[in-house]
Parts: structure tokens; C-alpha cells; sequence
């Protein structure tokens, strides 16, 4: 066992503070529910700040068969499906009542109690190892083992609460990197959804409208097996993208690619000149399109929702030529081409910087929580 830093002392969970049990008042009395107590189940406690729940006791609710506990108390989930996969633990920043399916510890007044509950996450490998199984795929945790838990802490309140500041300071960039690309996603899904279903309300005047088939035309890719296949640098695109090269490319580039057996629905795009294998279906005329805006509208339309619905997935170009669409002018489809492409590019920067503070947090948790940096 590691030897603790100077200052820091060791100590079991049962020991942290006062332990409760919450319970459920009868769901059948209507003046026990829907007032303005939170009530903390299973279900509910899913945000480490706790300050709301879908379901809400009254004050005589509260006092028939639960418990309310003031804000600081860190709350954790005992038995549950999600046990199975996470511990879910937070603490309380308003008065709240809670379940039975859940525990509650009241901190000692010399243990910061986001502290303690950031403690306890830090833990959860070690947690998720108690539990077992309550039946029909419950998980269950062992109060008793939980109680035996032995975690690390300052002494000096003072050094939790400055750990506390250092980690709620990345959870704030982490929540707002989390909102951006949330807002994002949805901006770039409410485009897509307008591309693949165009409303006639919706469709701007100057667009033109009608079946893919008079837009573009799709064709059945070229059979070419692996031992007929030499060395070079140009690819075979199957139904599940570039498989392998060949030294004769049979398409010229741009093209775009798609499904037509096996695997269905993605789409790709190829500058160079390719192969298109029998396994896929590729565009044989653009129609005066930009050939990356047809790929992105394929890309939308879902193409695997037309599934001949053999026993291997199957694409028929002649399901797909009848669906209408909505395509603007040339000039136009580059513009949506470059902003959907800015969008995702973005997309992809917010998910590589969530990463690296989901990173950082990681690691600040391991040194800090453990006092091997001091703050």
C-alpha cells in the first residue's frame, strides 16, 4: 500500500459520516407526490450535481417512508441496472428525498462532501467489483462492502476544497465543450433531415424537385476478384468502402460509391480515378452535379432502408431512382458542401478537445484525489 503524503490520512467510507436509507411513499396517495421535493430514484440520479428529479414528493410525502437530506450530502445508487455498467454517485446542492434503491452519507464537518463524491467515482472500478446480481439483471450493491471501502483524504479541509475548485473548473469546459457540439449536431442533423426529406413548404422556389433518377444515375460496380487484382495504387471500393488496390482503375474521379450487397448505406467519396467493385453501386452520370453534394445527399437519403430483403442486405438501383429529392443549382451545392464540411470539421475539433479534458480530468482525478500532487 502506498505511503500517504503528509497530511493526508486514510479512511474506510463507513467512517466518512452518518449513513441513511431512503423508501418510496405510497405511489397510490396522490397528496404524497407532485410538490416541490425532489425525489431521487435509480432512474433520476444521473448528474453528479444533484438539484432535480423527474418526480417530486410533497412536505407529507416526505415524511411517510422517505428521507430528505440537505444540500452536501453525497447520494449513490445501490441497486439498479446501471450498476451493472457504472456507479452512479453526486451530491445534493438542494434539499432533496430519495429512494430506496439508493444510500445517502452525511459527511463529518471535516469532509467536504463533492470532495468525498469525487473520491468515490475515482473509485469506481473498485465499486463496480462489489456488485452482484439482485436478479432478473439487477445490480446489487453489498452495503457492507461498501462501508469497508477505504478511501484518502487532507486532513485540512481547506486542500479538499481547493481539489474540489480545480476539478469543478474542468467540469465547467467540459460541460460547455459538451453543449457546443450538442448544439452542432443538432444544427448539422435539422440540414441533413431537410436534404433527405425535402417538404414542399419548405423547398426554396429554385430548387428543382423530383425523382433521384432524373438527377443522377446509379450503376452496378464491376466484378474483380482478389487473384485477379495487381499490385498498384489504384482502389477497389466495395459496399464497406476501399478494400484493396489494383493497377487499373476502370471509373474515372471524382465518383462517389455506395452499397449494393452486403453491407448498405455508407457512402464515399473518391477524388481519384477507382474501381467499383460488383458489390457496390456507384454514380454513372452526375447529371451537370457536384459530385461531393451527391454524395452527401446519399449519404442522407438512408440508402439501407431500401433492403431488397434477402438473406444477404441488398440495394436494387431501381428502388432508389424513384425517390424524390430536392437539389438546388451547382453554384448553390457547393455552398452546402462547404458548410456541412466546416460543420463537421468543427463537430471534429469539439470531440478532440472533449477528449483531451475528458483526458485531463482523468488524470487530474489519479494525481489529486490520491495526494500525489498537492494544491
Amino acid at each position: 500500500m502506498r505511503d500517504l503524503p503528509e497530511g493526508w490520512r486514510r479512511v474506510k467510507l463507513k467512517d466518512c459520516g452518518t449513513w441513511w436509507s431512503g423508501g418510496t411513499p405510497a405511489t397510490g396517495e396522490t397528496r404524497f407526490w407532485g410538490g416541490d421535493i425532489p425525489w431521487i430514484s435509480a432512474a433520476s440520479l444521473k448528474d453528479f450535481r444533484i438539484n432535480d428529479s423527474d418526480r417530486r414528493v410533497t412536505h407529507a410525502g416526505s415524511m411517510a417512508g422517505t428521507k430528505v437530506v440537505e444540500p452536501g450530502t453525497v447520494l449513490f445508487i445501490v441497486r439498479g441496472m446501471s450498476l451493472k455498467k457504472e456507479f452512479r454517485v453526486g451530491v445534493t446542492q438542494r434539499s432533496v428525498a430519495f429512494g430506496q434503491d439508493c444510500k445517502a452519507l452525511l459527511p463529518h464537518a471535516s469532509i467536504d462532501g463533492t470532495f468525498l463524491a469525487h473520491a468515490l467515482k475515482a473509485r469506481e472500478r473498485d465499486i463496480l467489483a462489489m456488485v452482484d446480481e439482485a436478479g432478473h439483471g439487477t445490480g446489487r450493491l453489498p452495503t457492507d462492502m461498501i462501508e469497508r471501502l477505504e478511501i484518502v483524504l487532507p486532513v485540512n479541509p481547506a486542500e479538499q476544497w481547493r481539489i474540489v475548485e480545480i476539478l469543478d473548473a474542468v467540469d465547467v469546459r467540459l460541460a460547455r465543450t459538451c453543449d457546443v457540439l450538442l448544439g452542432l449536431e443538432r444544427v448539422l442533423e435539422g440540414l441533413m433531415a431537410d436534404l433527405a426529406n425535402p417538404q414542399p413548404a419548405r423547398v426554396p422556389k429554385d430548387w428543382r424537385v423530383g425523382p433521384l433518377g432524373e438527377f443522377i444515375q446509379l450503376q452496378r460496380g464491376f466484378d474483380i476478384t482478389v487473384a485477379e487484382q495487381r499490385e498498384g495504387d489504384v482502389p477497389v471500393v466495395s459496399s464497406s468502402g476501399i478494400t484493396s488496390y489494383h493497377d487499373t482503375a476502370i471509373v474515372a474521379g471524382p465518383g462517389v460509391v455506395t452499397g449494393r450487397k452486403g453491407k448498405l448505406g455508407q457512402v464515399f467519396y473518391l477524388e481519384e480515378s477507382f474501381w467499383p467493385h460488383d458489390t457496390s453501386l456507384w454514380v454513372k452520370n452526375f447529371g451537370g452535379n457536384d459530385p461531393k453534394f451527391i454524395a452527401l445527399l446519399l449519404s442522407m437519403l438512408r440508402l439501407e432502408r431500401w433492403d431488397a430483403a434477402t438473406s444477404v442486405p441488398t440495394l436494387n438501383r431501381n428502388s432508389v431512382h424513384p425517390v424524390t429529392v430536392a437539389i438546388p443549382d451547382p453554384i448553390e451545392q457547393r455552398r452546402i458542401v462547404e458548410v456541412v464540411e466546416a460543420m463537421k470539421s468543427r463537430i471534429m475539433a469539439e470531440r478532440r478537445e472533449l477528449s483531451r479534458l475528458r483526458a485531463l480530468r482523468s488524470g487530474l482525478m489519479d494525481d489529486l484525489l490520491t495526494g500525489r500532487v498537492r494544491v
